[in-house]
């Protein structure tokens, strides 16, 4: 008996078979027919070429979302408004948002206003947040980003270490790094006490930087250090983002909010995600305040991996996750005094 060669797959684009000649049998076991469903052949590797003629595309970047299908785009040193394609409609089925500020797209403007955003460019990283509830769904805030400011307060409201740990986790999870931002010093009589409490996040590897808006205390260190880079300001709603931002850019005049006496907490300022370039070089990413950052509950491996400082300690498990494993660097240095009590608790608050 002959061996019976490779079957030859034949798939078609969703329409019926209809009077198929079969001279031979053999022939015909040697046939696979079947289909192919649209949805497996339709994936976002089409984003990556388009299959239009006669483009004339640019490069451009996302300045502002003004709607669903509207934004504000920077291109060759102007700014205009420009929709989105046909192919970049379609992965709207499977998230919220397309795009975000930062994000580098691909512009056609051959068929002059409106343009049309033909393309969306590898992202270098990008800025997500998490709801709360039994359902976390993610929403993009950003993307391309060079530094995560995250910003707290001395006094109004308090100061509180586990919302930069939530921050700095998220960011460099993200690939964005953090730096650190203590404003409203001039609240206090002392900082000695606030650069004890962040030594720790200084030994770590982090930039730290102690400013108030009032008597100017750090604002030209921090410009400096933001200078040509593209920024976005995180951070509890009521620490001064808004009054730092004012103070490195004047004439932005970004909206101020005042601070609740109840529960020390501010209301939101900012009602939309835009970039804003600053005038010293680089860009702002202004964004919606945050109350709170909720991490991915499924994913508390990032917890363990990217809690601020832990990587300098040296577990004897790959994957430990510091809280019951023997011979942890991470359990030893809060033994020694290393790695204060304080951080460590909210690491396992975090975790829990």
């Amino acid at each position: 008996m002959s061996k019976r060669k490779d079957k030859t797959v034949i798939k078609s684009t969703g329409r019926n078979l209809q009077n198929v000649d079969i001279t031979d049998l053999d022939d015909f076991y040697d046939v696979d027919y079947g289909q192919e469903k649209k949805a497996l052949r339709r994936g976002q590797n089409r984003n990556k070429k388009t299959l239009k003629r006669d483009l004339d595309l640019a490069d451009g970047l996302v300045l502002e979302i003004m709607s669903n299908n509207f934004f504000k785009i920077s291109s060759n040193g102007e700014v205009f408004t420009a929709i989105m394609g046909g192919r970049l409609k379609q992965f709207m089925f499977n998230q919220r948002r397309v795009l975000a500020v930062g994000d580098k797209v691909k512009i056609d403007l051959s068929n002059g206003t409106p343009y049309r955003i033909e393309e969306l460019l590898k992202r270098k990283n990008r800025l997500v947040r998490y709801t709360e509830g039994g359902f976390q769904k993610e929403t993009l805030i950003a993307s391309n980003m060079d530094c995560a400011v995250v910003t707290v307060s001395c006094l109004k409201p308090m100061l509180k270490l586990g919302l930069i740990d939530r921050f700095i986790i998220q960011a460099e999870y993200d690939n964005i790094e953090p730096v650190i931002v203590i404003n409203k010093t001039d609240l206090v009589e002392d900082l000695g006490p606030y650069i004890e409490k962040l030594a720790y996040y200084r030994e770590s590897g982090y930039q730290v930087f102690f400013v108030s808006t009032v008597t100017g205390l750090g604002m030209e260190e921090l410009k400096d250090y933001l200078q040509d880079k593209v920024s976005v300001f995180s951070g509890q709603s009521g620490v001064g983002k808004s009054s730092i931002i004012n103070v490195l850019m004047p004439g932005l005049d970004l909206a101020v909010s005042e601070i609740s006496d109840y529960n020390e907490k501010g209301r939101h300022t900012t009602t939309s995600s835009r970039l804003v370039e600053w005038d010293f070089g680089g860009y702002l990413v202004d964004t919606p305040g945050i109350k709170t950052l909720s991490l991915k509950r499924d994913n508390k491996e990032i917890v363990y991996k990217y809690f601020p400082g832990f990587s300098r300690f040296n577990c004897y498990f790959n994957n430990c996750t510091h809280t019951h494993e023997d011979h942890c660097g991470v359990k030893e240095a809060v033994e020694n005094g290393i790695i204060p009590l304080k951080i460590y608790e909210s690491y396992l608050r975090i975790i829990e």
